[in-house]
């Protein structure tokens, strides 16, 4: 019966000395935090303008580099569409003149 009473009043004070540190860290935690606090805050507004300019440069470089996309899509478009039946016409005309150079078959 007393080595059962030990052993509970052993847990009983290792429960109760985990719950003190982890309260101790809680508030250790919390200082820390508020005494940090100033600085995360002061270093967050420095680096505020620096996020503005790289998304405002991010949207610029998005707009410009979709506008040269569409640009060059369609300068695609207008040479292909105005060079194909010429293309084709070269490959036909290439086409009959290798059939008629051809030595003939002995």
């Amino acid at each position: 019966m007393l080595l059962i009473f030990l052993a509970a009043a052993l847990v009983v004070g290792l429960l109760g000395l985990s719950v003190l540190i982890a309260a101790v860290a809680f508030v250790a935690r919390a200082a820390l935090f508020l005494v940090l606090l100033p600085f995360r805050l002061i270093f967050l507004a420095i680096g505020l303008p620096f996020v503005i300019v790289g998304a405002v440069l991010a949207l610029v470089l998005a707009v410009v580099g979709g506008s040269l996309l569409v640009g060059a899509g369609i300068l695609a478009a207008i040479l292909s569409s105005a060079l194909l039946p010429l293309a084709l016409v070269v490959l036909a005309v290439w086409a009959l003149v290798r059939l008629s150079r051809r030595p003939a078959a002995a």
